[in-house]
């Protein structure tokens, strides 16, 4: 019976959704679709454990793809505080400072010089 409810509020059109970009940090009872694309563990040093996510919606995947099918087939990803580092082997680049953003096609003079080469 607990599942028949929970599907119910799922499905409830009557909500809003709201998009990742769009949360803010006094949100506490906003409503979001996302997708899961990697979640891992982390000890922190106060003897505990926390739970990371990397999370995508609908407008990340929309924008994204619409990126990548442009006529030019060209598509240049900044990714500003990430940082690079290596686990098991593979190079890997992740959040930093819970602050990193990713921003498509940047229209900045170093992606354009970038792009020109």
């Amino acid at each position: 019976m607990a599942s028949k409810a929970l599907n119910n509020t799922a499905n409830d059109s009557t909500e809003q959704i709201t998009a990742i970009s769009d949360l803010k940090p006094k949100h506490t009872t906003k409503k979001v679709h996302v997708k899961v694309l990697h979640s891992w563990t982390q000890n922190i040093n106060q003897g505990g454990k926390t739970i990371e996510f990397v999370l995508a919606d609908e407008n990340l995947t929309d924008t994204l793809h619409s990126a990548c099918n442009q006529d030019d087939g060209l598509v240049t990803l900044l990714l500003r505080f990430a940082k690079i580092g290596k686990f098991r082997g593979e190079v890997q680049i992740s959040n930093s400072f819970d602050a990193s953003q990713m921003i498509i096609n940047p229209t900045i003079p170093d992606a354009e010089a970038f792009k020109d080469m």
